[in-house]
């Protein structure tokens, strides 16, 4: 292995540590979510959040490795990800269940990550079919939130299938963990020079924000 590609899972997980460090303190101090919250509908929050994944996702994957601005902009990308966050972060703080879901998330996080690292490859072959399943989730997603917009549920009704969702999206999140690991494993493996250390982070660092907003919601 090529002095570059030393520590390359080390390294990767070290860039998705400082990217969460850096959302998590976004979240702490949500000044734009404050801002736009008392004037734009939850829906419409909701699509600028996928917008700003879909965003952090191409602009990232597509700047040349290791240059000053790729940070820039993934510093940039990760204090959006917080402020967009601050719904929930206030939510959990005010009911002081901020650090049992940290907690929670992380040991579900570490533990299917283990198992990603120790499994042989196993998980790989699930990457299409779980795409599939969270696209069709969102859009499903999209039309609740939709239905709510121009026929109201009762508040019961519409809690008890929010929490029916993020309970699919943890599985579904949970699963990714483990091929996340797998195709990092895999990255690993094959690295010849000039690894791309923010690419190889972002997916596991989605991970598990999803999982914190998800476990979060069923709390």
């Amino acid at each position: 292995m090529t002095q570059p590609c030393q520590y390359f899972i080390a390294k990767t997980f070290a860039h998705m540590a400082g990217g969460l460090a850096i959302t998590t303190l976004s979240a702490s101090h949500p000044i734009l979510y404050n801002a736009i919250s008392a004037r734009i509908h939850p829906l419409l929050l909701f699509i600028i959040w996928l917008i700003v994944l879909l965003l952090v996702f191409y602009v990232l994957q597509h700047m040349p490795a290791n240059t000053a601005l790729k940070y820039i902009v993934a510093v940039i990308a990760f204090l959006l990800v917080g402020q967009l966050s601050g719904n929930s972060f206030t939510r959990l703080e005010s009911e002081d269940l901020l650090y049992r879901v940290f907690f929670l998330t992380t040991a579900v996080f570490v533990a299917l990550v283990c198992v990603g690292l120790y499994d042989n490859q196993n998980y790989l072959s699930l990457q299409p079919y779980l795409f599939a399943v969270l696209i069709g989730l969102i859009l499903a997603e999209i039309v609740l939130y939709l239905i709510e917009l121009f026929r109201p549920f009762q508040r019961k009704t519409f809690l008890r299938i929010h929490t029916i969702f993020s309970f699919l999206f943890v599985g579904i999140f949970s699963l990714y963990a483990v091929v996340n690991m797998q195709v990092l494993k895999d990255n690993a493996s094959r690295c010849k020079t000039n690894p791309d250390f923010i690419n190889e982070s972002l997916s596991l660092f989605f991970t598990y924000i999803n999982l914190f907003q998800n476990i979060g919601n069923i709390q």
